[in-house]
């Protein structure tokens, strides 16, 4: 018995090693798709760490930050001495199985500064494994290995929309329940499955490596910067697209599927293809992210992009691989690396513009990383003979079973139907959301949600929505509590096109209008004002008017001419209200505006006792958010609900006549 046993035992490790070499080749790419997902979502984690638990809850000074973010990815360059250290055959097995193992510890801890450090952990297991991957994800090494590398990308790419899709567009850290836990076990049990397979295979094949030229590996952090930040980005493109997130969830892996095709077919040519298609391909990317539209234009635009960038990111390959001569493959991290410290750069560029007074504007940071990534794939045009490195096309087949997750998604998705009113009593509500953040730096959603539920109102003001910012998870707020909280919603863009207030309903919304507040040319962080018409019932409609206005406390003068802009859209003899965090106390002359205008604070008007402070909801100790009525309604009940789910407080009150 023991012979038989041991003799199919040694049967079966030979048909695993080498009896299919496309299931070798698909396991590999499968394993470097697994890799880049848990890499990117441990960035994400990464940078919402700096952001939010370091930067703004912890208050830690921003050069701080700073210098920690760029010594992690710095470590990328690291790279050759753990290849050196682990060996060539057993740096990539390692290096990425231990990031599917921090990833599974990740989604079991709940300490802030725990989960801080394995997302440090888990982003520079990420950095070493990219130049890994180029070098050796398929075990002939060389150009197959590049392009195998550029083909597990992308697949991790849609991986990672896929999954994030699933829930929501929320990163599986922080989908609550049991059903993620067993989807993070399940991805790393599967990880490990493929690096046990390639390990077999490996025993079998020697290690090789092929003479590049590896400059136009910088590409690939511009890639992922314009992915992570835009085109890849689920929350984001439901708020510029406005289509329900099902329909955008199925646009992107559609989109990924169409240029993972594009790919893998890419590299089974012998030539590269004709500069002037790659010139045109970059000028067309880099239109596409100056450019950055909105509605149903935007929607061919981030498909398009999904295919532009795939073409040309195997162009960048077949640039870096000569048949003859070149430099040493040692080289590969060391550009890959300085990419990635773009990645970094173009990030930071991207989001200090809302705090600091940079030089040069914002909108500049995805059109040059998009002509980075066109110019290193230009090169790949004047390369006389280009190497041909086929991928197998049976990659294409497990991007495309991921397409039918929209179902699922759409399976549980509701559309909202408001209810008809039946006249006043209405019951308002203003919630600064803090991104959807806690007081500790938590994500928060599921609490938020509570806590707007604990008051039941009728019409929620809401401030500090994020639609997709990297820096904030790159989830989509409104469209998550609209679904949870089962209430219509309008959008009123403030800061860019996916950060600023938004006004929840549960019932019908007439009419609304988003303004821009006139000053925002004096700050880098733009406000607004939305301006909705509700219909409450009984013939009788309540304009609601929904602001969040300038946060630093000595600049009053600022909010002074925030206050006269929102008074001018005051219809007199209409039902109003006026909902925010007003960011100003009562005595300061902006609230004393208000109040001239003949609009009474519910706060007092209620008789509701204590002081009325909001912030910050670990400590109140200011009353900044309120609720403002014209004079022909009348408040009572005004409440402030105790909770930690924001940094701010809610207020709530009921209107009637």
């Amino acid at each position: 018995m023991a012979s038989l046993f041991s003799g199919s035992w040694s049967s079966f490790r030979t048909w695993s090693a080498a009896s299919n070499p496309n299931l070798t080749a698909l396991a590999a790419l499968l394993l470097g798709a697994l890799t880049v997902m848990f890499g990117i979502q441990f960035m994400r984690m990464f940078l919402v760490g700096l952001s939010m638990y370091l930067a703004q809850v912890q208050q830690v000074s921003p050069v701080l930050v700073g210098l920690m973010g760029v010594a992690v990815f710095l470590c990328v360059f690291l790279e050759p001495i753990v290849r050196r250290v682990l060996g060539p055959r057993n740096a990539l097995p390692v290096v990425g199985g231990s990031l599917g193992l921090v990833w599974l510890v990740e989604k079991t801890v709940s300490s802030l500064p725990l989960e801080l450090a394995l997302s440090m952990i888990g982003t520079v297991l990420f950095l070493w494994s990219l130049p890994l991957m180029f070098r050796s994800i398929r075990p002939t090494g060389g150009p197959s290995s590049a392009a195998h590398a550029v083909i597990a990308l992308l697949m991790g790419l849609s991986a990672d929309a896929a999954v994030k899709g699933l829930f929501g567009f929320i990163d599986l850290s922080w989908s609550p329940g049991v059903v993620g836990y067993v989807v993070v076990a399940g991805l790393a049990a599967a990880q490990g499955l493929f690096l046990w397979r390639l390990a077999l295979k490996r025993r079998h094949e020697p290690e090789q490596g092929s003479p590049v030229s590896p400059l136009p590996y910088v590409a690939f952090g511009p890639a992922l910067a314009l992915q992570i930040i835009l085109f890849q980005n689920g929350g984001q493109q439901t708020a510029l697209i406005g289509w329900s997130q099902p329909a955008v969830y199925a646009l992107l892996l559609s989109a990924n599927f169409i240029g993972v095709v594009a790919a893998v077919e890419l590299t089974r040519w012998d030539r590269p293809l004709p500069w002037p298609v790659l010139a045109l391909l970059g000028a067309l990317l880099v239109w596409m992210t100056t450019v950055v539209q909105s509605g149903f234009a935007a929607a061919p635009i981030a498909f398009a992009a999904q295919v532009v960038i795939a073409v040309l990111l195997v162009s960048v390959i077949k640039a870096s691989h000569e048949p003859t001569g070149g430099r040493s493959e040692r080289h590969v991290s060391t550009w890959l690396g300085v990419g990635m410290l773009m990645l970094l750069a173009f990030l930071f560029l991207y989001y200090a513009h809302y705090n600091i007074d940079l030089p040069g504007p914002k909108e500049a940071v995805l059109p040059l990383a998009a002509l980075l990534i066109g110019l290193a794939a230009l090169r790949g045009s004047l390369a006389p003979d280009a190497v041909r490195a086929p991928v197998t096309r049976v990659a294409v087949i497990p991007v495309a079973f991921l397409l039918v997750l929209p179902l699922v998604h759409l399976a549980t998705w509701k559309d909202v139907e408001p209810a008809p009113g039946e006249g006043f009593p209405v019951r308002v509500m203003s919630y600064n959301l803090h991104q959807g953040f806690d007081s500790h730096g938590r994500h928060a959603m599921e609490d938020l949600a509570r806590v707007i539920e604990s008051e039941d109102p009728d019409i929620v003001a809401l401030q500090e929505v994020s639609r997709g910012w990297v820096v904030n998870g790159s989830f989509d707020m409104l469209a998550w509590l609209s679904q949870r909280l089962e209430m219509d919603y309008v959008w009123g863009p403030a800061a860019d096109p996916v950060w600023g207030n938004a006004v929840l309903s549960k019932l019908p919304i007439t009419a609304f209008q988003n303004y821009e507040m006139p000053n925002n040319h004096l700050m880098p962080f733009n406000r607004a004002f939305l301006k909705v018409e509700v219909d409450v019932g009984g013939e009788e409609t309540l304009d609601v008017i929904a602001t969040h206005f300038h946060h630093v406390r000595d600049d009053s003068t600022v909010r002074v001419s925030q206050a006269l802009a929102v008074l001018e859209a005051v219809d007199s003899g209409q039902p109003t209200v006026l909902i925010g965090d007003l960011n100003a106390r009562p005595n300061d002359p902006e609230m004393l505006l208000i109040a001239d205008a003949g609009l009474n604070d519910a706060f007092l008007s209620s008789g509701a006792t204590g002081d009325g402070f909001t912030f910050p909801a670990d400590g109140p100790r200011r009353r900044i958010d309120y609720i403002w009525a014209s004079p022909e309604l009348k408040a009572r009940d005004f409440s402030i609900p105790d909770s930690l789910a924001s940094d701010h407080l809610a207020v709530a009150a009921t209107l009637h006549r």
